[in-house]
């Protein structure tokens, strides 16, 4: 199901699940990383949050109007079969969502009852599309809301809808949303190609269906009529996309495109790889279809029989492009892949795929050519785990170059102003992991990097780095440096206080510096949340020096209503003037429930929701946080100084010279003169550099 540009799921994002993935494959087998019962110094975080929601089955941030932030929090109200004394059944029957904007004001609220048709037996998913559109599924001027529902058809199987409501609309006899349009399908991706002339937005339906003609009643036998069926039923399963432009005036959808293939050709694994790529080139919407030429695998008659990889074959990748809004996609480029089944004796098979590796960046247009970037992945049957492979493919299907062969595991490193796309691949020497970051642009390994830091020296023990790294601008934005979470945690045994490690290398792999985060006493485990914006020293305070955001599970002493503790730890980092750190957040368990969830959200006005629950459950109360914690949102202030050059006066701010003016993310929004007005930015916080010195406002 699509998901919004917007999702930032802290310690639950894709990036994250990566990185997951790659320490538990370095951590195998080895011992914990945190034995001591150790004490902890008292929280001094004193912050409270800024806005406070309660939250139950639905919850989460959506892409709004104009780029802008918005959230929706809703309810899904279930009927409950009991079955036995171990599995009681939650059927959805009905739900109720509320719409915020990026101000968290109320825009509209969506409820409706779930009606099943005589051959469904009951609902099983219901989600709501992160992406609020206008003038798309009607012509009119209310914002609408589409909501995913998938149902059970009897006597199996599923069958996805896609409900759209208008904020503000119709509404039945009960008061529930009279729908403006039912889609058969549901919505695999969203874009937004308007350009200042018209709107575009297109949405592509995913469907899957079985036109075999074989019942279930076929598939069994040993006979060799079933054997045949079984193979047939297989060839059935098909699976494509639909792509519609915005409805007509009577509420129809304008299909733009549609493609179906045999579900044994889709693109990749059939199951990890997207079916299709949107993207805008040039000004006009493209979509790209990549599938294999023949069935990946030679025919099996039954579900006990191996599965074998059918070669000769090719990943046939069609480029089709939309010259006019709401005109059919016309095909502009086919390449073909030779698919190369890997020679190494463990692999079974080996899968290629097109938006494996960076989705729509696996897209590389010269022009109006476009050239791809391949993943392979080597499917190793005694290990049931795959190695992937990357190389950087030709229009005409030629190899032009291996980016990375035989990568045991690989996470993207943040997007950095001035400088090339980066990602880290982790391979091994044989011995010990090595890490190799890889220049995106030039294809080139600007570092490959032992785990093993030696930082006593070439006779001393080797101090590992963990998978978690990233990488964030310099002070001044001319360089760059890795941030990466150590194994090994340390431990003042004077004070009884035990740190989480965290290294700073120069963009050479030279070492810089270490810092040392307080987390308190009985770790069980911990977690360094690593990310590009939240490594700016200023973005949970506002002062110079480095905060760091851990998740930790703590042990909890003998007689404690639970063994374990999760708690979200927002601190600076030690230094001569707190020696032990300095917490600028704890929390845990409170009366709103457990941690369920833990998102910062970037945008406008960053925030941190914090979300509690009872575990299991996806209901809940979600706290917000403005950040920097310490800003006070309530006008323009002067948060960081004064520099004696630079004064604020209501929305005015003047100094001698050059005024330019940035937002948090380091990105010039205006500048001036001697003096500027600040009142037509939008809300948030700026920094002002004049005469060689800053100071940090924020406009209300």
């Amino acid at each position: 199901m699509y998901k919004g540009s917007h999702k930032s799921t802290g310690f639950k994002s894709e990036r994250q699940r990566a990185v997951d993935s790659a320490v538990a494959k370095m951590e195998a087998g080895k011992p914990s990383r945190f034995v001591n019962a150790l004490e902890a110094t008292a929280s001094d975080g004193s912050y409270n949050p800024d806005q406070v929601f309660e939250v139950k089955d639905l919850y989460g941030d959506i892409d709004g109007p104009d780029g802008k932030l918005w959230f929706y929090y809703g309810n899904i109200e279930y009927e409950y079969i009991v079955h036995n004394e171990h599995y009681t059944e939650a059927l959805p029957q009905s739900f109720e969502v509320n719409i915020y904007d990026n101000e968290m004001k109320l825009r509209g609220t969506v409820k409706d009852k779930f009606e099943l048709k005589a051959d469904e037996a009951r609902v099983r998913v219901v989600d709501v599309l992160p992406v609020i559109t206008k003038n798309y599924f009607n012509s009119d001027d209310k914002y609408e809301l589409a909501v995913s529902v998938i149902v059970n058809p009897k006597p199996f199987g599923v069958r996805p809808y896609t409900y759209v409501y208008s904020l503000g609309g119709e509404k039945d006899a009960q008061g529930d949303n009279v729908p403006v349009s039912v889609i058969n399908g549901m919505i695999n991706e969203v874009l937004d190609a308007s350009t200042p002339e018209k709107e575009n937005v297109i949405m592509t339906f995913i469907h899957e269906y079985n036109d075999s003609g074989v019942s279930e009643d076929d598939l069994y036998g040993t006979d060799e009529t079933a054997r045949q069926n079984f193979w047939k039923y297989q060839l059935g399963n098909k699976i494509g996309i639909k792509s519609y432009g915005a409805a007509d005036a009577s509420g129809k959808l304008t299909e733009v495109f549609s493609k179906t293939t045999v579900y044994y050709q889709a693109n990749g694994n059939q199951q990890d790889d997207p079916l299709s790529l949107l993207m805008v080139h040039n000004g006009k919407p493209v979509i790209v279809f990549p599938y294999y030429e023949d069935i990946f695998y030679n025919p099996f008659y039954s579900s006990t029989e191996d599965f074998t990889q059918r070669l000769p074959n090719n990943l046939v990748i069609e480029i089709y492009e939309q010259s006019t809004p709401g005109e059919p996609f016309t095909l502009k480029q086919t390449s073909k892949i030779p698919v190369v089944k890997s020679s190494e004796s463990d692999v079974l098979f080996s899968y290629y795929s097109l938006g494996g590796f960076r989705y729509r960046d696996d897209v590389a247009f010269d022009g109006d050519i476009a050239n791809f970037i391949i993943t392979r992945r080597d499917y190793i049957p005694g290990k049931d785990s795959e190695r992937m492979s990357f190389f950087a493919y030709n229009s005409d299907g030629s190899l032009k170059r291996t980016l990375f062969e035989n990568s045991q595991s690989h996470a993207s490193l943040s997007n950095l102003k001035g400088f090339d796309p980066m990602e880290l691949f982790i391979g091994s020497d044989g011995t010990d992991y090595i890490f190799n970051f890889v220049n995106l642009r030039t294809f080139e390994t600007e570092l490959s990097l032992n785990y093993g830091l030696m930082l006593d020296g070439p006779d001393g023990e080797p101090d590992y780095i963990m998978a978690n790294l990233e990488r964030t601008l310099t002070a001044d934005g001319k360089s760059f440096m890795y941030v990466a979470e150590m194994r090994q945690p340390g431990y003042d045994d004077i004070n009884d206080i035990s740190y989480m490690r965290v290294v700073w290398l120069n963009r050479d792999g030279s070492f810089d510096h270490i810092d040392q985060i307080n987390m308190g006493e009985r770790i069980k485990y911990a977690k360094l949340f690593l990310d590009g914006p939240v490594l700016q020293p200023d973005f949970f305070h506002s002062d110079a020096k480095q905060e760091y955001m851990l998740l930790i599970k703590r042990d909890m002493p003998a007689g404690s209503a639970k063994d374990i503790v999760e708690e979200l730890l927002v601190a600076q980092a030690a230094d001569a003037e707190n020696p032990a750190g300095k917490d600028l957040l704890l929390l845990g368990d409170c009366e709103a429930g457990s941690l369920l969830s833990i998102i910062p959200v970037y945008g406008e006005r960053n925030r941190l929701a914090v979300t509690y629950g009872t575990q299991g459950s996806t209901r809940g109360t979600t706290h917000y946080y403005d950040l920097p914690l310490d800003v006070d949102y309530s006008g323009i202030e002067n948060v960081a100084g004064p520099a004696d050059d630079i004064h604020v006066v209501g929305t005015t701010v003047s100094a001698p010279g050059r005024i330019e003016v940035y937002n948090m993310q380091g990105v010039q929004v205006t500048s001036g003169n001697d003096s500027i007005d600040l009142a037509p930015l939008a809300k948030g916080v700026y920094v002002v550099r004049a005469s060689a010195a800053s100071v940090k406002v924020v406009v209300k």
